[in-house]
């Protein structure tokens, strides 16, 4: 367990693979994405992103997204 980047939020890190982790945020109410702006984990599997069913999201171009809102899994939809 470490802290997020800025100290905003907490790093679960698998000890087996540091590219698999997930980030606990405490969610920002004037977010502009809607699932931020309440308590969030966002899922790293062999250090990219995952949507909360585990798949990348590509752009138009074919390039993985780093910043989709549907990166951003509310605590409560958030399955381990």
């Amino acid at each position: 367990m470490k802290s997020a980047k800025k100290g905003a939020g907490t790093r679960f890190v698998d000890p087996a693979n540091a590219g698999n982790h997930i980030r606990v945020m405490r969610g920002n109410p004037s977010s502009s994405f809607l699932n931020s702006q309440t308590p969030y984990t966002i899922r790293y599997i062999n250090g990219a992103p995952v949507n909360r069913f585990g798949n990348q999201i590509l752009n138009n171009a074919g390039t993985l997204q780093n910043r989709a809102p549907s990166l951003h899994v509310p605590i409560s939809q958030f399955k381990f």
